[in-house]
C-alpha cells in the first residue's frame, strides 16, 4: 500500500503564517477574523494541493494522512487552552477537501490526525500503545527517539525497546 503524509499548515505560505507577525510556535499567527481572504486563500492553496496529489500523476494513493490535528473547525476547549495564542478557527473546510479526494480516488482511507469524526477512518495515538483496547482501527505514531524531527541530542530507544512496542 501507499501513503501520503500532508500537512495542513504550511509555514511556507504567508497565508497561514504570515512573517509579518512572527512568532516562534507552530499555530497560525494572524487573527484570521481580521484577515479571512488570507484564510480562504490559504484554503483554496491547500485543497489545490490535495487535488494535484490525488487527481494528478501520482497514481494511487491509499492512505491520505493528514497532519496538524490543530488546523480544524473550533472545539469548546480551544479558546481556553490556546489562551493569547488563539487567533480564531482554523476551519479548512474538510467536507470539500474529502469530496476532492473521493472524487478521485473513492476508496482511499483518510486519517486527519486527532480529530474523531468522519475524515478520521483509523485513529492515530501519539508516543505509545494505547494502554486500554481500542474499538476502532488504530495505528501508533511513535518516534525512535524523543522528537518528531531531526535534533543533533536526541536520546534514540534501543533495539530491544523497538521490538517491545
Amino acid at each position: 500500500m501507499i501513503g501520503a503524509y500532508f500537512a495542513k499548515p504550511d509555514w511556507h505560505s504567508q497565508d497561514y503564517w504570515w512573517d509579518a507577525y512572527a512568532t516562534p510556535n507552530r499555530n497560525n499567527n494572524y487573527l484570521i477574523s481580521n484577515h479571512p481572504e488570507k484564510w480562504d486563500r490559504f484554503k483554496d492553496f491547500t485543497h489545490a494541493q490535495i487535488e494535484e496529489l490525488v487527481g494528478g500523476d501520482y497514481g494511487d494513493i491509499d492512505i491520505l494522512w493528514l497532519d496538524g490535528g490543530w488546523v480544524r473547525k473550533e472545539r469548546d476547549y480551544d479558546r481556553p487552552r490556546w489562551g493569547r495564542q488563539w487567533k480564531g478557527e482554523q476551519d479548512i473546510d474538510m467536507p470539500r477537501l474529502a469530496k476532492i479526494v473521493r472524487g478521485h480516488q473513492p476508496g482511499m482511507l483518510m486519517v486527519d490526525r486527532s480529530i474523531p469524526g468522519p475524515y478520521e477512518n483509523y485513529a492515530t495515538p501519539e508516543r505509545g500503545v494505547p494502554e486500554i483496547q481500542l474499538t476502532t482501527p488504530w495505528e501508533s505514531c511513535i518516534t525512535l527517539g524523543n522528537d518528531w524531527g531531526y535534533v543533533p541530542t536526541d536520546v534514540y530507544k534501543s533495539p530491544a525497546q523497538v521490538v517491545h512496542i
